[in-house]
């Protein structure tokens, strides 16, 4: 993402990295700038995709790892395709980490409790930017399954995870505040997003 905190931190632990983005999607230009600042700083390749009617610009078998991080729910297109992609820039043995938003996290529970719809609500929907900004396709768990196996991966890790305080994400429905820790409970798959490691078949497996 803009953000380039991964690659950030992967080029740190001494990984050559290369990054990739859509540099036409709008964005502010304090992000655009701090952007520009962060490439340079940390000498980070950059490959532009043109957007989702071109392919990744990734060359085939080049890669041993690629990581996609809440990105996958923003293209509006059929994420086979690009799933496929990716798995053909990996060396065999290459693994791919991917997270995506969780389409039966709590979160969409506490805002129709709340009254503010089911997501993405329109009140999302006023705020976002421009259209890449909201979720054309969230995922249950055995979705994620099916759509990473039919690509050819063979699935190592796949787990529920929260990146935002479970009692952080509370303060948005203050109203049904007190329904968060009995529904925790009875709901534990209902974290934010799903994480997955999936490896390309054949020889390089360590």
């Amino acid at each position: 993402s803009f953000y380039l905190h991964f690659p950030i931190l992967l080029k740190g632990m001494g990984h050559t990295v290369v990054a990739v983005d859509s540099p036409d999607l709008p964005q502010s230009p304090g992000l655009v700038k701090s952007f520009q600042a962060r490439l340079q700083c940390h000498q980070l390749v950059f490959q532009p995709w043109k957007g989702i009617e071109h392919p990744l610009p990734l060359d085939r078998a080049s890669f041993d790892a690629v990581s996609m991080l809440e990105t996958l729910e923003h293209l509006p297109c059929r994420h086979h395709s690009v799933i496929a992609q990716v798995r053909d820039a990996l060396r065999p043995g290459g693994l791919f980490l991917i997270t995506v938003p969780n389409v039966l996290r709590m979160d969409r529970f506490l805002s129709i409790l709340s009254g503010r719809g089911f997501p993405p609500t329109i009140h999302e929907m006023r705020k976002a930017p421009h259209d890449s900004a909201l979720h054309f396709k969230e995922y249950m768990r055995r979705e994620l399954k099916i759509v990473l196996r039919d690509a050819g991966f063979e699935i190592e890790i796949l787990s529920t995870i929260d990146f935002t305080p479970f009692e952080q994400r509370g303060e948005r429905y203050r109203n049904v505040k007190s329904l968060l820790t009995p529904l925790a409970k009875l709901w534990p798959l209902g974290g934010e997003s799903h994480l997955v490691i999936a490896r390309k078949p054949g020889c390089g497996k360590s």
